[in-house]
C-alpha cells in the first residue's frame, strides 16, 4: 500500500508538469505582440519565424539585433540614443542570417501587417528607435501601421485601466483613452474583427513552464493561457502570443499584464487563444534583474554567441515549442527546425 501511495504521488507530480493542452489552431492566424523588452523579443520572434507568425504588434520596442549582444548598446543606442543605431548594418545582418537559414527566409515578411506604437512622451525607448524599426520592416516589404502621435509614456495604452497617460512607472499600463489591444488586433486580423466583449475569468488558466525552461532561459515557473469558450469547444481559432515588458513580471505586478491590457476581451469576441509566457528576475546567472526578455544575449551565457536572435535561441525555441504543443501541427513544413 505504501508503494502504491508513493507511485500515485509520483504520477500526480508528472501530471502537474504536463505540457500545454492542444487546440484546433488555424496556422494562418498566428500573431505576436510585445511591450518594451517584450517588443524587442516579439521583433526577434517575428523575424526568426516569419513563416509562422503572420503579423506583429510592437509597443516601444526596436530593430532586430539592435543590441548586437551588448547590454551597453541595449541601454544606450537602442533606448535613448537612436542616432547610434547602425540601421543599414542591422538590415544587412538580417539578410545574412536569412541567407544562412539561421532565421526564416526574410521574404515571408513581405506584405505582412505590422502595428507599431510609440508614445510622444516615452522617455525610456525614444521614438527614433521605433522609427528605425518601421524603416527596417518597410525595407523588407512589410505593411506598417504606425501610431506615433499619442502623448503616452513608456506603457501599454488602454481606454479603461492604468495610470495617467504620461505617467512612468508600474504597472507600465496607462489609461490613454486609446484601446491599444483592439487597434493592433484590427491591423493584424483585418476587417472581419468584431468589437471586444468582457473576458471570462474561468477562461484564463495557468500552466507550468518548467517543461520549457533551461538554466539560462529565465522563465518563471508559471505562464498563462486565455482560451475563449468557442476554442474550448473545438472551433478553429487563431493564436496570439503576448509578451510583457521589463518590471512586469508576476513578482512585480502579479497578473496585471495578463488581465488588464485588453487583449483577452478582443480574443474572446474573435476566437483567438492568447499565450502569455512569463519571465522572472534573476541576479547572477543569467543576469536579468528587471525580468526582461532576452534581446541582448544574456541567455547565451557570459560570451554571447548571438544565438539569442536566431531559431536556436534558448527563449526563442522554447516559445516555438509552446506553440507546437498548443496544437499547431508539428508535421507542417514550417516546424522543421
Amino acid at each position: 500500500m505504501a508503494f502504491l501511495r508513493v507511485l500515485t504521488i509520483f504520477i500526480l507530480a508528472i501530471a502537474a508538469h504536463s505540457k500545454l493542452p492542444s487546440y484546433n489552431i488555424n496556422p494562418q492566424q498566428i500573431t505576436i505582440s510585445g511591450l518594451s523588452s517584450g517588443g524587442f523579443m516579439a521583433v526577434q520572434m517575428h523575424f526568426a519565424f516569419s513563416s509562422i507568425f503572420k503579423g506583429a504588434a510592437i509597443f516601444a520596442g526596436g530593430p532586430f539585433y539592435c543590441a548586437q549582444s551588448s547590454m551597453i548598446s541595449a541601454t544606450t543606442a537602442c533606448m535613448s540614443s537612436p542616432s547610434l543605431i547602425p540601421l543599414q548594418s542591422l538590415i544587412s545582418k538580417v539578410q545574412q542570417l536569412s541567407d544562412a537559414g539561421s532565421i526564416d527566409s526574410i521574404d515571408h515578411l513581405k506584405n505582412q501587417n505590422v502595428f507599431l506604437f510609440s508614445g510622444t512622451a516615452d522617455t525610456v525607448v525614444y521614438q527614433g528607435v521605433m522609427q528605425d524599426l518601421a524603416a527596417m520592416y518597410e525595407n523588407f516589404g512589410a505593411k506598417t501601421t504606425k501610431k506615433f502621435d499619442l502623448p503616452a509614456q513608456h506603457s501599454f495604452p488602454t481606454d479603461n485601466y492604468g495610470n495617467q497617460c504620461n505617467y512612468q512607472g508600474e504597472p507600465y499600463i496607462n489609461n490613454c483613452g486609446y484601446n491599444g489591444a483592439h487597434e493592433f488586433y484590427k491591423v493584424l486580423y483585418g476587417s472581419s474583427l468584431v468589437a471586444p466583449i468582457p473576458e471570462i475569468d474561468e477562461n484564463l488558466q495557468n500552466f507550468d513552464q518548467s517543461d520549457y525552461s533551461s538554466y539560462t532561459s529565465s522563465f518563471h515557473s508559471k505562464g498563462y493561457l486565455y482560451v475563449p469558450k468557442k476554442c474550448q469547444a473545438g472551433n478553429s481559432c487563431g493564436l496570439h502570443v503576448a509578451l510583457h515588458g521589463c518590471l512586469q513580471t508576476l513578482d512585480d505586478i502579479s497578473d496585471g499584464y495578463v488581465r488588464h491590457v485588453g487583449i483577452n476581451e478582443v480574443a474572446e469576441a474573435n476566437d483567438i487563444i492568447v499565450l502569455y509566457p512569463q519571465i522572472k528576475k534573476s541576479i547572477l546567472y543569467p543576469m536579468n534583474p528587471n525580468g526582461c526578455w532576452d534581446w541582448w544575449g544574456y541567455s547565451d551565457g557570459f560570451l554571447s554567441s548571438g544565438n539569442y536572435v536566431t531559431k536556436k535561441g534558448v527563449q526563442m525555441s522554447a516559445l516555438i515549442q509552446m506553440i507546437k504543443d498548443l496544437g499547431v501541427k508539428s508535421d507542417q513544413e514550417l516546424f522543421n527546425y
